[in-house]
This record gives C-alpha cells, structure tokens and sequence, in this order.
C-alpha cells in the first residue's frame, strides 16, 4: 500500500522512473550503479534526483553502495563525464572506439551536477567540431551522447536559449562560419547514415536511391532543429521518425508517374498487409477475403488493385542517352511468308507500271514516294536535281499520277475503249461524180396499206424509215495491265430450301388459321413456302401466311 501512495503521490517523469528501478530491485534492495543508471536514463536534474532519493525511501527500497546484487539486471553506466550507452534505433551502428572513449572532465568543475554535464557536453561539442576540420569524411564517425547534447546547445545558442527551437530561415541567414551553423552542419552530417539505413524500406517503391537519401536528410535536418537537449533522448531516437516522414512523403508525391494521393496510399498499404497475411496463412486472396481482412468495402479493394499497377514513363532513362521507349519502338514482328510474297508481287507490278512512264516522269514518282532505293524528297529538291522549277516538276507528277491510274484501272466497264492513235484506221475521201452526171434519186420505200379501212381520200400514209443500227466498236489494241490485287469473288447467293408443299394447300382449297377461323387459299407460292388466304373466296382483302400457320379444313382433301 506504501508503495503505490508513493507512486501516485510522485510527478509522472519521478513515477516512471521508481517503476524502472522496481525492475532492478532484488527484494527491496538495489545497488547504486542501477538507481544512478536509472536518474540518467530519465534525465533527472539535482532536485529531481534528491526527490527520486525521497521517494525510494519511501517505497521502502534500500539503496546498496556496495557490487551489484545477484541476478540483478543493473545498468552498466560510465562514469561521470563519460558518454551514457543508450540504445540506437534500429538501422544505424555502434560507434566506434574513438567515438565510445572518455572525455575526460574539465578543470575547474562547478558544484551542480547538471552544470557538470552540460559543461562536459560543450567540451565535447568544441572537440568535435575541431576533429571535422582535419577529417576528411566526418559523417564515418558517430557522435555520443554528449557530443550530440552539446551540438544541440550550441546549435540554439547557450544554455541561455536551450528551450527555444530555431526555425531554417534564422540558420540559413547566419554565416558559414558561425559557430551556430558549424554545430547545425556537424549535427547533420554526423547522422547520415540514418537517411541510408532507412532508404532500404522504400526501396523498389518508385523513387530512386538518390532520390530517398535526399528526402531522408531533409528529415534529419527538420529532427536537428527540433531536437531538445534537455529531454535526455537519443538524437537518432528523435530523427527516426522525421525520416521516415520524409520518406513517405516523398515516395507519396514522386513515386509514381500519376499522382496518388496519400490517404490512397494508406489504403494501398492496408491492402498489401492482409494480402500478406492471407498468403502466410494459406488462405485465399480473393477481393472479398482481402475486403473482409482488412476491413474495406469489395470496390474499395477493386479501386485498390487497380491503382497499384506500376505506370512508367516511356521517356525514363535506362543507360547512356538511352530511353525506356527505344527498343518497344525498334521491335518488329517478323513477317509472314505471305506478306513477304505479297510484297514481291506488288514491287514487281510497280516496277512494271513504272517501265510505261517516260525516264523523267519514272524518276519524279519514284523520288516523291521513296521507292526502290530512293529517298523521299520535295519538289523543289527534285527540281534543282533536273534543272527545272518547282511548278513544272508538280506538272510532271500530276501527268504521270493521272497514267498511272489509268493503267491500273483499266477501261470502264460498258464504255469502249479508246484505240490507240497508230491503230486507228485512216479515211478516204469519197470519190467526187463528175458536174454532168445527174444525181440519182434515192429510192423510196414502199407504203404499207393502213392496218384498218381504207385511208381517206387525198390522203398518204406514209411510215417513218427504220433507225440505223449502232456500228460495233472496234476492239482496242492497246494492252491490258491487270490490277494490283483480284477482286475477291463473290459468294453464290443462299436460298433456303422451300418446304414440301402440303397436298391440302392448293387454290381454292378451304383450310383454317391458328384461331379456328375458316378462310380459302387464294393463292400459293411453293418456293418461298407462302400462301395468300381470304375469308371469302369472291371478295374480300387478301393476306399472307406461311404454310405452318394453317390446317386442313375438316371437308379438305389430304
């Protein structure tokens, strides 16, 4: 009962620590190497270390100054002015042996023990910022405890100005040699292997390694700013967390091509966990068991999944001047063995095509449309080579464009084809009668006797002469260039089958519709299956109906 009005009655920061001596205590006894271990570990000053004293008192605890007792767990601290071994957050290293060696204390040493700690931490602050400038990489040696506390002192000003937090404006405005920025620097450059040791968590998460170290170093200057000296904390145990921050931020705003936002990437997060643990667990990782496990709505995971594809940029470099698009544009399908004849065929008939064309007309094609080998040019290009201007090389092409549609189109189905000039039959003048000959008068044809009566008097009928028939066209000469590629041939045209004709559908025939109503059959198609039937076989409107839509009448033959 002592013991818990002890603890109640205590200031939280005095309570936690008489919690963590109980642990050391063997019965109620502790040695004095863990209750100094204890005070250090909770940063107490000299009135908070008399009032720990009263309360272990007070609980009943005895205090032996004497070896460590048996199977206790004490802490093991240095001595006083040394360097308190406090545990490093996971990813960095131990120091080393020169970082891990005594500072031993100034002389002259004042009577408070908090003044003691802070004077030997400056000293150990001054030593360090000396060692940097005959160092060549100072960020391959970690710093102690106090070196830290005593750059965080001078990085704030004094331990006039321990409480007060500078911001990045008031240390980019000093000076590079001030001593605030010196401390500021050192403090920075000393915990790089923090932003290292957390960059191998995000690795493979869109951002490269560069990249994250950046971010990372960002987070350990924000943790040098804010980190407080008088709190008696780690300075990596204070930074871990800002550089993981900076991290995720970073990875969040730059990871990916498109940006997503942050709560999605929680959610992403959650989704990869329950996948993971579904995995291990040998369950299914369907939609609605990953929804189920982590607790999200079946299109919030769909949404999920469909979002976490990886979207590169084509543009992303992946060596020296080369990009992540160069070799997906430069792969080519290999052609087909009908490709390849077909393309054959078709150079052959363009080389054919081309042969009929003069030698000027054939190389103004072939340098416009850059075939066989030549290379596509303009038509002022073309007409500096021939000697000729831009508009007479436009001319020039026109013609032979126009040729060559002619060839491959061929004469117009209907129309006769024109003859070639030098096979067109040449005409002879008709020979002249002589001026005494008198012209013969043509003969007249008979006049056919009316069809009906006989014709008025003094009337003629006459009939109009017999049109001419039109003369045949001569066969053209000219010879016929076949198309590019065959028409395709055309399909024969599908016709159903007609349905047997029942033997008691015919004209005339009584038969009855699907209702039971009486009609006649007015009129019967056999190959489309179709019969025309009216109520009344005098009059009546007619209507059409296919052979399964009647029956045989009762008096109707079968």
């Amino acid at each position: 009962m002592r013991h818990r009005l002890a603890s109640a009655a205590a200031p939280p920061r005095l309570g936690s620590a008489l919690a963590l001596l109980r642990r050391y205590a063997d019965g109620h006894r502790v040695t004095e190497r863990a209750r100094s271990g204890v005070a250090r570990l909770a940063g107490l000053n000299a009135s908070e270390q008399a009032r720990f004293d009263r309360l272990i008192r007070e609980a009943g605890i005895e205090v032996d100054a004497g070896g460590a007792t048996s199977g206790t767990k004490a802490p093991t601290p240095r001595e006083r002015g040394t360097q308190t071994p406090t545990p490093r957050a996971r990813g960095t290293r131990t120091p080393g042996p020169r970082a891990r060696e005594a500072v031993p204390a100034p002389a002259g040493r004042p009577a408070d023990p908090v003044a003691l700690d802070l004077a030997h931490a400056l000293e150990a602050a001054r030593r360090v910022l000396e060692e940097d400038r005959r160092t060549g990489r100072p960020d391959t040696r970690l710093l102690g405890a106090a070196a830290e506390v005593g750059l965080s002192v001078l990085l704030r000003g004094g331990p006039a100005r321990m409480h007060v937090e500078p911001d990045a404006e008031e240390l980019a405005a000093l000076p590079r040699d001030d001593l605030r920025r010196r401390a500021y620097e050192c403090l920075v450059l000393h915990n790089q292997g923090l932003s290292r040791a957390c960059a191998k968590e995000f690795a493979g998460r869109g951002l490269e390694d560069e990249d994250l170290l950046q971010h990372g170093m960002l987070g350990v200057m924000r943790a040098a700013r804010r980190f407080d000296p008088a709190r008696g904390f780690r300075f990596s145990s204070v930074a871990w967390p800002w550089v993981r921050h900076s991290m995720e931020r970073g990875v969040t705003g730059e990871g990916t091509a498109i940006r997503i936002p942050a709560h999605m990437h929680e959610r992403m997060r959650k989704v990869a966990r329950a996948e993971r643990d579904l995995q291990r667990a040998g369950r299914p990782r369907g939609v609605a068991d990953v929804a189920v496990a982590a607790d999200l709505s079946v299109r919030q995971v769909e949404e999920v999944r469909r979002i976490s594809r990886v979207t590169d940029s084509l543009d992303r470099e992946v060596g020296d001047g080369a990009n992540l698009g160069d070799p997906i544009g430069a792969r080519r399908a290999t052609p087909s063995v009908v490709e390849d004849v077909l393309a054959r065929l078709d150079a052959e008939r363009l080389a054919a095509l081309l042969a009929r064309l003069t030698e000027r007309e054939a190389l103004v094609v072939r340098r416009r449309a850059g075939v066989f080998g030549e290379q596509e040019a303009t038509l002022d290009e073309i007409g500096k080579d021939l000697g000729l201007t831009r508009e007479r090389i436009r001319q020039i092409e026109g013609v032979a464009r126009a040729k060559l549609l002619g060839f491959v189109r061929g004469p117009r189905t209907g129309e006769p084809a024109k003859p070639a000039r030098a096979a067109r039959p040449k005409c002879t003048p008709r020979p002249s009668p002589p001026k005494d000959t008198p012209r013969p008068t043509p003969p007249q044809p008979p006049v056919p006797a009316p069809r009906t009566g006989r014709p008025a008097a003094g009337t003629t009928t006459r009939t109009p002469p017999p049109r001419p028939r039109p003369k045949a066209a001569p066969r053209s000469t000219a010879p016929s260039v076949p198309p590019l590629l065959p028409p395709p041939p055309r399909p024969a045209p599908r016709r159903r089958a007609p349905v047997p004709q029942p033997a008691w559908v015919y004209e005339g025939a009584p038969v009855l519709l699907l209702d039971g109503s009486r009609v006649h059959v007015v009129q019967v198609d056999e190959e489309n299956s179709r019969v025309w039937w009216s109520s009344s076989m005098r009059s009546g409107p007619r209507h059409a109906a296919g052979f399964h839509v009647l029956r045989p009448a009762p008096g109707a033959s079968s």
